[in-house]
């Protein structure tokens, strides 16, 4: 049995205490409904006056959204199937099913499988972050260093990342596929959650395309094969909100602190995710000053717990000069309101428009969304927009909002910053889809009920929806795979293919060898010579290095290996006529370029 809330007539499950749409106090059905406490009842403490000034802000507020939404009114009659939240349902229609979980796990599945293949060679390369990163996490497990919540390389992040890591190296082989998997993990685990967070808030399907989206977007994809903090921050943030409004919704508090405790962890992920949580605490308060409805026994556990576990980074900002360095280094100034807003804007746009390319992983250069997803995504923000009434509607949009603010306040590297952006814009999406999917569906219903076979008008036009759904995913599949092998060729130079690939084969030799490098761009301190030749005699001849650019053989007393880049092959006379039984090697791409030269001299 439903409860029906006398303020907005919406129904309610039987065990809410409060409207999930309008905050109004709800009674059981057989009793009366009491009245809501006033919410201009004056605060009797010191900050009265503000308290006044900050209610009298969000009645006015609220009754400019009730008049646009009067004035949408005509307009919104006209979508009358959109789609409505899992709490307009029944009990019965809002329960999980066999179905569901099914697609979900499969969904998982091949999520698991195009972020796990090929791990190490696949991209082709490696960033120089990904392997300063992995170099500590290496120190780390074997007690070389300890950085405690905060690391200095790669010009200074939260150590949450590294120390998982170290917790993998423990357990599996130091290579960078193991590294990677700090990425995989959060990556893969973000499907089943945004579809159950998606599915606290709007129907199955729309949870389902959530989740569909989410599997195969390129740079969700990218993000989860690189060994960068981008991805376990926007699941940290995905799962932490999941779990407070599941707790909130069933009254379990111990479900809103465990999500409390996942979204202090995320402070120690990335260092965007101080914004985030900042703004997510901000409406928390806020809505517990001004609504008093909402002062829940969940919110104060979720809200504790966060509290609580992100207090040493809190600290540590607060009294280090993080920030501060930060701004001098990026040359950061603040902007005024006119710039914030054309920036916001901007950002917003980069859903069709082009997203500046990054240069350490060759990310961006193309819009998020391409013209087919890119028109549901509208058609879900003006849906949104017309039920901005209810909750779900003003979550969804809210956490959109909050994930523009890394992305507009530092404009560098939005493909990374913008992450968890690009998961609201793929529910955003979802949401339009739906909702052209569901009117089709009703009007289709509509019309078989006048036919002699009303069944039609059940599986049948189920049936239907379900292949043109699968159709169009399958579809997004296609392009965001094209998207992804387009990215793998152009990210060769930002992710060094060429000289990885050299210091690979170097490697593969085994650590008998002492390797010579010839290459203008990475000097063999680099990060990413270090993690393959970690254990290994390396040098570097190229004159911008502080090599002679020549061959000294006389200093060659033991198995040698010479890796040529394309501008030294001339050196390979030299090598022959002085070291006549060496061999050489040359490598290719896919393409047939030349990746590197190899003159291996084995004097055993």
């Amino acid at each position: 049995m439903n409860t029906i809330c006398p303020q907005c007539g919406t129904a309610n499950a039987v065990h809410h205490r409060f409207c999930f749409y309008c905050g109004h106090a709800l009674m059981p059905a057989s009793f009366p409904s009491a009245s809501t406490p006033s919410r201009t009842a004056p605060w009797h403490t010191s900050t009265e006056a503000v308290s006044k000034g900050i209610g009298a802000g969000w009645r006015t507020a609220q009754g400019l959204s009730r008049q646009t939404a009067r004035a949408l009114a005509p307009l919104a009659g006209a979508f009358a199937a959109l789609p409505v939240s899992a709490e307009q349902n029944t009990r019965a229609g809002s329960r999980i099913r066999l179905w569901e979980i099914a697609v979900i796990a499969a969904l998982t599945f091949v999520a698991a499988v195009i972020r796990t293949q090929n791990l190490e060679t696949v991209p082709p390369g490696i960033a120089n972050d990904e392997a300063e990163l992995a170099l500590e996490a290496l120190r780390i497990s074997q007690g070389e260093v300890w950085p405690g919540a905060w690391t200095g390389v790669t010009l200074g992040t939260p150590a949450g990342l590294v120390h998982l890591q170290a917790l993998l190296l423990l357990f599996r082989d130091a290579s960078i596929a193991t590294a990677r998997w700090s990425a995989v993990l959060p990556g893969v685990a973000l499907i089943p959650v945004a579809y159950l967070l998606m599915r606290q808030l709007f129907p199955a399907r729309t949870a389902i395309l959530t989740a569909a989206f989410l599997t195969f977007h390129v740079w969700l994809l990218v993000f989860s094969r690189i060994a960068f903090p981008a991805m376990p921050a926007v699941f940290c943030f995905a799962a932490s909100i999941w779990l407070l409004i599941a707790g909130v919704r069933s009254n379990r508090w111990w479900a809103a602190g465990l999500g409390g405790i996942l979204f202090g962890l995320g402070w120690y992920t990335y260092k965007s995710f101080p914004l985030y949580a900042v703004a997510v605490w901000g409406v928390l308060v806020l809505f517990l000053l001004l609504r008093p409805e909402t002062r829940r026994r969940e919110v104060y556990w979720f809200l504790g717990a966060s509290v609580a576990v992100s207090a040493h980074m809190v600290f540590f900002y607060l009294t280090s000069d993080v920030i501060e360095a930060s701004l001098r280094l990026y040359d950061r100034t603040p902007l005024s309101p006119s710039a914030l807003i054309s920036r916001a804007w901007e950002v917003t746009t980069y859903v069709h428009a082009p997203m500046p390319r990054e240069g350490n992983v060759g990310t961006g250069g193309i819009p998020l969304l391409h013209f087919s997803t890119e028109v549901f995504f509208w058609t879900g923000l003006a849906t949104l927009l017309l039920s901005v009434r209810k909750r779900p509607s003003q979550l969804l949009l809210a956490g959109w909002l909050i994930s523009l603010v890394p992305a507009v306040l530092t404009p560098d590297a939005e493909s990374r910053r913008y992450l968890l952006g690009i998961f609201f814009v793929l529910a955003i999406a979802a949401v339009g889809l739906d909702t052209i999917v569901s009117l089709v569906h009703n009007r289709w219903n509509r019309y078989t009920r006048a036919l002699q076979i009303p069944i039609l008008a059940g599986w049948f036009g189920n049936a239907v929806a379900a292949v043109a759904l699968a159709a169009f995913v399958l579809l997004f599949a296609g392009q965001q795979a094209r998207d992804y092998d387009n990215w793998l060729v152009e990210s060769e130079w930002a992710l060094a293919r060429k000289e990885v690939e050299a210091v690979r084969f170097a490697q593969s030799l085994g650590a008998g060898y002492e390797v010579r490098l010839y290459n203008d761009r990475l000097p063999r301190t680099n990060a990413v010579v270090q993690w393959f030749l970690r254990d290994t005699e390396t040098t570097n001849g190229s004159p911008i290095f502080g090599g002679s650019g020549a061959i000294d053989a006389e200093t060659v007393s033991g198995p040698t290996v010479w890796l040529l880049a394309e501008n030294y092959l001339t050196l390979i006379p030299q090598l022959e006529s002085t070291f006549p039984e060496g061999n050489l090697t040359f490598e290719n791409n896919e393409q047939g370029e030349l990746l590197y030269a190899a003159y291996v001299l084995d004097t055993s």
